[in-house]
């Protein structure tokens, strides 16, 4: 009988790992202000099922997760699915989880951040990233199944005996800080204050109340206040010099 795992995909198999994790919990007992803190001591748990290199596989670049970051599909999926798991039961956002749950290395993740100038979330990054610095920090898994070699950064076709340079990423950092601020903003829309926050720093709720600018009003007139302090300091020292005078 073929085994269910041979046929899910890496973000399925993420979200079956999750929902033993998530219903082996007895939450009743839980503190609400503890329930992201569970949630995020499963995503270890999933990786060593998911993503860690099994004992003998054939690795390179001290590879740590199985995951083809070159493969941009895929690592969508991936990010996708960290991202509702977290919204559906209460976890929280963060990049530090989601390289826990990979295996992928935070600095490899803000590498791609910082190198992609596109406003999509898909990029190629540049070929000196790629051979100077990416290699020195990514993780990626061997998996050659006698057609297709995967090493470090390079696919070697058998086939046409060709080198391919992959460079294609998928930029993580980008979408989950964007979610981040989704989950935020939610968060303040939860409150009377929060709503008046939004009102007057969001101009894409089209509000941005007086109250805003009346804040900014009061604040070009602190400044002036205090640009007049040295005039009352002179003031201050013409009136000492007449008492000494008498």
């Amino acid at each position: 009988m073929e085994s269910t795992t041979d046929i899910l995909t890496q973000a399925e198999r993420i979200e079956e790992e999750f929902l033993q994790l998530y219903d082996s919990v007895n939450w009743e007992t839980v503190n609400e202000r503890k329930r992201a803190d569970v949630i995020d001591s499963f995503w270890v748990d999933i990786y060593k099922v998911v993503f860690k290199p099994i004992p003998g596989e054939q690795i390179f670049n001290n590879c740590k997760s199985r995951l083809k970051t070159y493969d941009v599909n895929e690592m969508e999926e991936v990010v996708e699915m960290y991202i509702k798991l977290c919204k559906r039961y209460g976890g929280v956002i963060k990049i530090n989880q989601f390289a826990n749950l990979t295996g992928i290395h935070r600095a490899t993740l803000w590498l791609w951040n910082s190198n992609n100038n596109t406003s999509s979330y898909v990029f190629n990054l540049n070929s000196n990233a790629i051979t100077e610095e990416e290699n020195s920090i990514i993780y990626i898994n061997n998996t050659d199944n006698g057609v297709v070699v995967y090493k470090g950064n390079n696919r070697y076709t058998n086939k046409e005996n060709t080198e391919i340079l992959s460079s294609l990423r998928f930029d993580v950092i980008k979408k989950l800080r964007e979610e981040m601020q989704d989950s935020n903003t939610n968060g303040l829309s939860n409150d009377t204050m929060g709503h008046a926050i939004r009102a007057n720093n969001e101009d894409e709720l089209g509000k941005l109340y007086e109250p805003k600018r009346m804040l900014q009003q009061a604040t070009v007139n602190r400044a002036l206040t205090a640009a007049e302090l040295p005039k009352l300091s002179d003031n201050k020292q013409e009136n000492s010099t007449d008492i000494v005078d008498i």
